[in-house]
């Protein structure tokens, strides 16, 4: 009887501890990013440029495509989800030069806010970049 109590004192403090470990994971909330985000770019001559990407995600890996000016295709790199951090990149041939845009924003719910950053061999800008999930249409 004497080990009797103290193997109960441990056995209950592993159960208290794994039932609050449970507890913390079901307050964690789930990010996903999944589906088809729009945004506008303002570009010289105070035109607005309408861009989208459409993700899919596979735990911490994120891939699927960006549509950029008139609805051009280009694969998304490097794609990942830490926590609410989403990261990616594109590279984009225009008019013969190679372009690397970076992606890095804050989900937060519907809405993506960070910046995106433009490369090539002689330069680099970034600006700010808000991007809204579409809602999915009902499926009938």
């Amino acid at each position: 009887m004497r080990y009797f109590t103290p193997i109960c004192v441990c056995f209950a403090m592993l159960l208290c501890g794994s039932v609050r470990a449970a507890d913390e994971k079901k307050d964690e909330k789930k990010i996903y990013v999944t589906g088809t985000w729009k945004w506008t770019l303002q570009i010289q001559g105070g035109d607005e440029l309408a861009l989208s990407a459409k993700l899919k995600q596979d735990g911490e890996k994120v891939t699927g495509t960006y549509y950029g000016r008139n609805n051009t295709e280009s694969e998304i790199k490097e794609g990942k989800l830490k926590g609410n951090q989403l990261s990616f990149k594109v590279v984009r041939d225009i008019n013969g030069a190679q372009i690397t845009l970076t992606f890095n924003g804050k989900v937060d719910g519907d809405t993506v806010t960070g910046t995106m950053e433009f490369k090539n061999e002689d330069q680099s800008n970034s600006m700010e970049w808000k991007a809204k999930r579409e809602k999915e249409a009902p499926k009938k």
